[in-house]
């Protein structure tokens, strides 16, 4: 006898973001309360495209995710990125 195991039912939410300008740089802050670090992705595409990402398990077959899309700045040097996450 086969078990059926239940689909997962995606909750999706926006998050909400804060960017600031500074004079060499631009900061972008995204509120994530309950995310961990290993549930996110950060990828910066070949287009200049910042694409953050993630899921995470709310309930039994439950999940909530996210994702962003941020135009990055044609002259961004984008050998340095950096990421910090914090709680």
């Amino acid at each position: 006898m086969d078990s059926i195991t239940p689909a997962q039912v995606y909750e999706d939410f926006v998050p909400p973001t804060k960017q600031v300008q500074e004079e060499h740089f631009d900061i972008l802050h995204l509120t994530l309360p309950g995310f961990k670090e290993e549930q996110m992705n950060v990828q910066l595409t070949k287009t200049g495209i910042l694409k953050i990402s993630g899921q995470r398990p709310i309930g039994q077959n439950k999940w909530q995710r996210f994702q962003k899309e941020f135009h990055v700045a044609e002259n961004c040097d984008k050998s340095k990125n950096q990421r910090e996450v914090r709680k």
